[in-house]
Parts: C-alpha cells; structure tokens; sequence
C-alpha cells in the first residue's frame, strides 16, 4: 500500500463519517471482449452487443470521471489491450494526473507496448497480471493457455520487471489451481514479482458457479505459509488467498464495540466507486452491471450523476439480515457483496451466498 492508496482510504473514512458520497475510485470497462474464457471470470456469463467506440468517446469518459473527483481508473474489460485505443485513452489519463490500475492477462503486450507503458507512466500506476495457472507447464485448468502462451505471459511480465513498472500479480484461488498456489507463489518470487495478490472467487452467473469454489480450509494454511514465506523474501502479499472474510477460516481480531453500528450494507459501491461500461452507462460496481443498477450515463451532467449515485446508494445499502447483525465479524465483512447477492437470489435482502455463518454458523457451504 502506498501513500495514495492511504490517502484514499483515510478520505473514505472521512467522507463516511461525515455522509460525503462522491466517487473517488472508478473502472472503466475499455472493451467487453477478450482473448481468453477463463472458468472463473464472472465476465464469461455476460452477453453484449458492442458497438465500435470513438476514441473521443472514450476520452470523454475519462475527463468526466477526473470532473467527478476520481483520483484513481481500474481499466479493465475483457482484455483492455484487444482494445485499438488503449495506448491513446492511458496518455489522456496520465495528462489528466489520474492514477492508473491496468489489469491484463498478459498474453498481448507488446514491445512497443511496453516501451510506451515506461514512458507514460509513474511509479503509482500499477499493472497487474492475472495468473492463475503454473507458469513453466503445460497444465492449465483455469485460464486453458498452452505452454506458448505461458511463455509469452512470462517474458512480458519478465520485461516489465526489468524495466521497473509497477506490476502486481493477481491469483484467484478455485478448486481448479488451488493445489499449486504456493508452488506458483514460489515461481512468481523467484522471477523477480516484489508483489502479490489475491482476490477471492466470486460465483456469479448461479449455483453452477459453486462448482469450482475451493476448499477454504486448505486456503487458510496455503494463506498463512505464503505470508510467512513472502516475509522472509522481503516481499509484499497483500493477502486475499484464504478468500473474503465471510467464507475464510482465517482468525480474524474482531471489534465488538463497532458490531452495532452497521444495521445496514457497508460497501464502496455507489459511495466512493463507480464502474462505466464500454458504452459509457454507470453502475454501482463492476459486479452490478444490470439494468437494476443503472445510475446513469457518463454524458449525464456531473450534478445529476452524483444525485443519482447518491439515489442508487441509499437503494444498495438496505437493512441487513438478523444473521449479519448478530455476526460478530459484520464490522469487517460489512453484509457482503450486493452485486453477488442480488445476482444470485433476485433481491438485496438476502445474506451472501458465500457466507459459512449463515446455517447456525456451522455450515460449510461457503
């Protein structure tokens, strides 16, 4: 964590204390398409109709998030470099002085990609690589690459290491890969990767997503030896292995006294985050791109998207299940996510379906 990501979460507080909601982080979907249909991507269950966008568009969509008081744009996709104007819409950002998180699988930069991305951008600006699978074999369970693709996602992350970008590898744990996480934990420290993540499996798109969630449990210890390993290598793990803190078997310190506090959903959604598709329509978050959650467009005035953010704010943030209120981890967990919530049940009021507490707080169905 650097000191804009503690600038930005210290404003959270702030702005949350004081009711202040306003958008401080936004992704930006560039392009809906990409090369890859990983198994446990909630992209694989989306259908669209793209329209080919003027670059202009794009452009503007970025001027009117900075106009917002955005400090920091995730783009993302899809694969955002399929897209013919990536290297244009990351220049207009930059002179924009927003701080970049471009997330890629790794598969399509380029030399002169490469070459631009040193040039342009500054040492806040960050890409992070997916990897899921092992990195120097032909087995691939999660994102079904061939050994010559893998090469090719190694060198690239390899080059831009050497050249010292800011890159960040991001794994998500499944039953597909969880076996060889640390092995792959490993591979990636010895390459030179200073910084490593995870963000847990979402199941969107129904209960078949459950298929491939992992066995918690064992994400608890692969958890715990990877932050003692990457310590003694002097390496940043952020964590997010042993999966949200709903479903983890993790210890967590808990706080009582702020227990009672939260009687409805906490999340960034809508408060200090907002997710712009490829066609310029605004959501909550990238998990709640669904008609219901339609806050606007970006060619809204700045005065309407913020009442309507506010408006789609207060309509996320309902009165939380008695199973979350007597949850003595429900200052952390905050309720769970409502964009998994509502797409798995239809409706807000529910508990999120990864939530082990929720059958008498003995359940393993995470």
């Amino acid at each position: 964590m650097d000191k804009l990501d503690v600038f930005i979460r210290n404003l959270k507080k702030i702005f949350r204390s004081k009711g202040i909601i306003t958008p401080l982080t936004a992704s930006y979907e560039i392009t809906p398409f990409c090369n890859l249909m990983c198994k446990h991507c909630y992209n694989r269950y989306k259908s669209t109709n793209h329209l080919d966008i003027e670059l202009s568009y794009k452009k503007q969509i970025v001027s009117t998030l900075k106009q917002l008081g955005v400090l920091e744009v995730v783009l993302c996709g899809g694969e955002p470099f399929i897209d013919k104007d990536i290297l244009n819409v990351i220049e207009h950002a930059k002179s924009l002085d927003l701080r970049l998180i471009i997330l890629t699988n790794g598969l399509l930069i380029t030399e002169e990609i490469i070459v631009y991305l040193k040039k342009i951008l500054d040492k806040y600006d960050i890409i992070q690589f997916s990897i899921d699978d092992i990195i120097d074999d032909e087995e691939s369970t999660q994102r079904n690459l061939t050994l010559e693709e893998k090469l090719i996602v190694l060198n690239n992350l390899k080059k831009l290491i050497s050249i010292d970008i800011n890159v960040i590898v991001n794994i998500v744990p499944t039953i597909l890969n969880q076996h060889y996480i640390i092995k792959l934990g490993k591979k990636l420290i010895e390459l030179g990767v200073k910084n490593i993540g995870a963000t847990p499996y979402v199941p969107m798109g129904g209960k078949n997503a459950d298929l491939i969630k992992p066995d918690y449990k064992l994400l608890a210890d692969i958890h715990k030896y990877l932050d003692v390993y990457a310590k003694s290598k002097g390496i940043n793990y952020s964590g997010g292995i042993e999966g949200h803190v709903c479903q983890s078997y993790v210890e967590y310190r808990k706080n009582n006294s702020l227990q009672q506090q939260n009687k409805r959903r906490v999340c960034d959604a809508a408060e200090f985050n907002i997710h712009v598709s490829y066609n310029g329509n605004l959501y909550p978050c990238v998990f709640m791109e669904k008609d219901e959650f339609l806050i606007g467009s970006i060619s809204d005035p700045l005065e309407k998207i913020k009442i309507e953010m506010k408006k789609m704010n207060e309509k996320i943030k309902v009165e939380l299940p008695s199973v979350c209120l007597s949850c003595e981890l429900l200052p952390l967990c905050g309720g769970g996510c409502p964009g998994l919530i509502f797409d798995r049940y239809g409706t807000l009021q529910e508990v999120d379906p990864r939530c082990r507490r929720k059958n008498n707080a003995t359940s393993d169905n995470c």
